[in-house]
């Protein structure tokens, strides 16, 4: 298991905003529970977003395919229209998280909600 100090470390000298996805069994807890990863990235410079497959308590879901969480951010990605809500001819952060979630909690019936967490990142962010 990587914890969030690792993480966060390894990020420390990046020059760009930084955006991790993290899709693991109950990846929202990877080394610990959200707050403890929110925690471990306030306060440090790098502006970084985490956007994990599940909260803390519940298990990423996958079928026989692969996780929910990767199937729906490759489709997202690859069906630039539909996640382009405002169609302005890019896929920004708002857009990407909202097609996830929605994807995601409606594939597993409720029982997976991706989560985002900000540092230093305000405002919209263009992605794709």
């Amino acid at each position: 298991m990587i914890g969030w100090d690792e993480i966060a470390a390894s990020l420390a000298d990046a020059k760009a905003r930084v955006i991790v996805f993290i899709d693991a069994c109950h990846s929202g807890a990877a080394g610990g529970a959200n707050d403890e990863a929110i925690s471990t990235f306030l306060g440090r410079e790098t502006p970084v977003t985490l956007i994990a497959a599940s909260k803390g308590r519940q298990i990423s879901e996958e079928d026989a395919t692969g996780g929910f969480f990767t199937t729906a951010l490759v489709k997202a990605i690859g069906a630039r229209n539909a996640t382009d809500a405002n169609a302005n001819g890019a896929i920004e952060l708002a857009e990407l998280y909202g097609t996830l979630k929605r994807e995601v909690v409606k594939a597993t019936g409720h029982k997976q909600t991706p989560w985002i967490a900000r540092n230093n990142m305000v405002g919209e962010i263009p992605l794709f």
